[in-house]
């Protein structure tokens, strides 16, 4: 999270942008980690945090890539409505001494494109949500059963395959949560998240 906001920051951003995507995987499994000690009462330490730099670094960075990459597929009809409805409205604005009211004149078709878009982009988040429900427990089996990223994809969709709806409905609600945690001015994401 941290990382990603940094990326925000003009000129170096896109270094750390950069070190958020090939750093998240092996942070995830460091998480992880510490939560599959602490659940089977082991001693967990701040250094197990960093656990999947040391036992995986490579297997939790392909796990996380390669599934955010396949699930992100699914929004290729969406980019291509946008680009389609959405860019040529835009490239009709002129470029320079752009006024208030010259750009209220285009609102409208902004938003009757824009309107366009949204269906479209629910529709694709369906396979997308499925996607990522199936391997959600990708990077807790790399880093615990020391697999590979493919075989910890397939056993993932396998197991969640056979209890969908529960693990879908325990994501939607873990999700819930998550948003009441960033309500709470972020701190309340210390609880929530774990």
């Amino acid at each position: 999270i941290v990382l990603g906001g940094l990326g925000k920051i003009p000129l170096i951003g896109f270094v750390f942008s950069l070190m958020n995507f090939f750093i998240t995987g092996a942070l995830m499994g460091g998480i992880y980690y510490i939560y599959l000690q602490t659940i089977r009462s082991h001693a967990a330490q701040i250094g197990d945090l960093f656990a999947g730099f040391r036992k995986a670094f490579w297997q939790l960075f392909l796990g996380y890539i390669v599934s955010a990459l396949l699930a992100g597929l699914c929004l290729i009809p969406f980019l291509i409505v946008f680009i389609i409805k959405i860019i040529p409205v835009v490239g009709q604005l002129p470029s320079e001494n752009l006024t208030q009211n010259e750009l209220l004149k285009f609102l409208p078709a902004i938003e009757s494109s824009a309107l366009v878009t949204v269906p479209v982009l629910f529709i694709c988040m369906i396979p997308m949500l499925y996607l990522q429900t199936n391997w959600i427990f990708t990077l807790p089996l790399i880093i615990d059963k020391k697999m590979d990223f493919w075989t910890a994809m397939k056993t993932s969709w396998k197991m969640v395959g056979k209890h969908w709806w529960q693990v879908f409905g325990l994501v939607i609600l873990i999700g819930l949560l998550n948003i009441v945690g960033v309500l709470a001015c972020c701190v309340g994401l210390l609880l929530t998240i774990p």
